[in-house]
C-alpha cells in the first residue's frame, strides 16, 4: 500500500508519517526515511516486503523537472 500525506507547513506530516510507518512496520528505522528522489528509490530496492519506506518532503523531490521527465 501506498500513502500520501497533504497538509500545510508545520501541521505535523512528518511526525504523523512517522507515527504511522512504526505502527504499520515495528522495524522502521532512520534508515528508511528518505529526502531525496534517489534515496527512495534505493531504498525502494533495498526493502524487504511490507517493510515501510518514508519519502519526507516528497514535494519537492517529486515536483523537480528530473521526476516530471520521460
Amino acid at each position: 500500500d501506498s500513502y500520501i500525506i497533504d497538509g500545510s507547513e508545520g501541521s505535523g506530516k512528518s511526525l504523523l508519517a512517522l507515527q504511522l510507518g512504526y505502527y504499520l512496520d515495528p522495524t522502521l528505522n532512520l534508515n528508511r526515511i528518505t529526502f531525496s528522489g534517489k534515496e527512495f528509490s534505493e531504498a525502494i530496492n533495498k526493502a524487504s516486503k511490507n517493510q515501510c519506506i518514508i519519502f519526507d518532503e516528497a514535494f519537492n523531490g517529486l515536483s523537480s523537472s528530473g521526476a516530471t521527465s520521460r
